[in-house]
Parts: C-alpha cells; sequence; structure tokens
C-alpha cells in the first residue's frame, strides 16, 4: 500500500472521521467586506468622483474588487429620487432609467423590488416609492 505524500492529507476511512469545513465563518468575512467595499463605493459616489477615478483607486487598492465599482442601479434610482425630491411612481422610474440606459427595465423593476425589501428604498401610496428618511417626516 503506497503511502500519501507529505502535502496530501489522507482521506479519512470512515464517515465519522470526516468533519465539513468551517464555510460559515467564510461567507460571513465575506458578506462583512462586501458591505465595507459597498460603504466605500458610496461614500465615492457622493464625493463626486468620476468612474474612472473609482477604477483608478480600486486599481490601486485590490484589482480583484473591479466588478464592486461599476455604477448600480440603486446609485442612478436614488439620484432620481433625490432629484424629484417627492416619491415617484415605481412604473414612471424603471421606464425613466431605462430610457437612460441604467439597465433593462427588468433589471431596474428587480432592483426597485430588491431595494424596498431591504428597506434601502420606502413604498408610499399609489405604488410610488421614495426614499426612507421620507417616510419619517410623513409619519411626523
Amino acid at each position: 500500500m503506497a503511502t500519501p505524500r507529505q502535502d496530501q492529507t489522507p482521506l479519512p476511512r470512515d464517515r465519522s472521521d470526516y468533519r465539513p469545513p468551517r464555510i460559515g465563518a467564510v461567507l460571513l468575512k465575506l458578506r462583512n467586506a462586501l458591505i465595507r467595499a459597498e460603504r466605500c463605493r458610496q461614500v465615492l459616489n457622493q464625493q463626486d468622483f468620476s468612474h474612472q477615478r473609482w477604477m483608478e483607486i480600486v486599481t490601486d487598492v485590490h484589482p480583484d474588487l473591479r466588478f464592486m465599482v461599476r455604477p448600480q442601479i440603486l446609485d442612478a434610482i436614488l439620484k432620481h429620487l433625490e432629484s424629484a425630491d417627492k416619491p415617484v411612481s415605481r412604473a414612471a422610474l424603471a421606464r425613466e432609467l431605462a430610457i437612460q440606459k441604467v439597465g433593462t427595465i427588468e433589471r431596474i423593476r428587480q432592483c426597485i423590488s430588491t431595494s424596498l425589501r431591504t428597506r434601502k428604498l420606502a413604498l408610499f401610496p399609489n405604488n410610488t416609492v421614495g426614499l426612507p428618511q421620507w417616510k419619517k417626516i410623513e409619519i411626523e
């Protein structure tokens, strides 16, 4: 019987010896890293850094995170709502952003729905959406 090489770990002989990898801790670290990267992206966006400048910053910091700096549909939704300064119809918002080529109408609708579920956007009467802080003002 051949012995395993030193750089290989022997396989367990039965299932009682098997221990699954601790994937939960890895997923939690990944989640936290994505949240931090998203916050950084939002700060750069709020400070009016151009998309090209974002790419330069990310390439300097970590080239593998390029996907985090591509323009997000949610950014366009938030900008549109802030410029309107009042709740906007979901259908009209999706149409307007599709015309601006922010994304496909399906992706925009999906982003609006997801943002409503995660409370990044707030639902108002007559199927309109707005910023969550507007909801607080409406209550007062």
